[in-house]
């Protein structure tokens, strides 16, 4: 995640939707927030749109796993499935190396599907 630690748009995004950050950006800026945060309102506007980014990477990547895993099962139904666990442990979202590692152990899962 690339949002700052001990920021509004932490609290942002750990405890707020999309839905509910976009309808927040549609209004005035809270008050409260700026004072509490002692940020302005561009830098709060900011700041929710930073957590709704982080909040969609954070979906897609979590679909991206689902695809993996159910193309997994597909293919290797009785593997050991505690070794999904291991390989989500050593990969984020952020690490593109990892992500590479990822995508050619998922096309190397649809070789196989297709073979």
């Amino acid at each position: 995640m690339t949002i700052a630690t001990n920021t509004f748009a932490e609290a942002c995004y750990d405890h707020c939707t999309i839905e509910e950050l976009k309808y927040a950006l549609k209004g005035e800026a809270d008050a409260s927030d700026m004072r509490e945060w002692c940020i302005t309102e561009t830098e709060w506007r900011e700041q929710i749109e930073l957590a709704i980014e982080e909040l969609k990477k954070d979906a897609a990547f979590e679909s991206f796993k689902r695809g993996i895993v159910e193309t997994l099962d597909k293919i290797m139904p009785d593997r050991d499935r505690d070794q999904d666990s291991d390989m989500w442990a050593n990969v984020n979202e952020y690490d593109f190396q990892g992500r590479d590692i990822l995508n050619a152990y998922a096309d190397g899962c649809e070789v196989a599907e297709n073979a």
